[in-house]
């Protein structure tokens, strides 16, 4: 998620303190990977909007999904799959680790 995502108090203050907090205990799943991406990174790959990558077991090929105002969009084409399977690799990359999303999330708490 990005950094203005932790920070725009939707619903007043509690209601992030709450939100941020059960972002830390979902953290502690080991089912869950809370990943960061911060404002100082100069360019979000992801700017598009949000999608997903479902990946099957043979002999099924994986299959990206997003959705717009215009509708939801599924596609199977390899070329445009890869395209998102190499913006999500450059989001985990540019990201902040599980750890230090954790700590980012606990100063931000700190500060309300």
């Amino acid at each position: 998620m990005e950094e203005p995502a932790i920070r725009r108090p939707i619903g007043g203050t509690s209601v992030l303190k709450r939100q941020l907090q059960h972002l830390l205990e979902l953290g502690q799943d080991e089912s869950m990977v809370i990943r960061l991406l911060p404002n100082s990174v100069d360019w979000d790959p992801g700017y598009a909007g949000p999608f997903s990558i479902f990946e099957m077991p043979d002999p099924f090929s994986p299959v990206a999904f997003t959705e717009t105002l215009a509708g939801r969009t599924f596609l199977e084409e390899d070329s445009k799959v890869r395209r998102f399977r190499e913006t999500y690799d450059c989001l985990e990359r540019l990201a902040l680790n599980p750890q230090a999303t954790a700590e980012f999330i606990m100063n931000e708490l700190k500060d309300l």
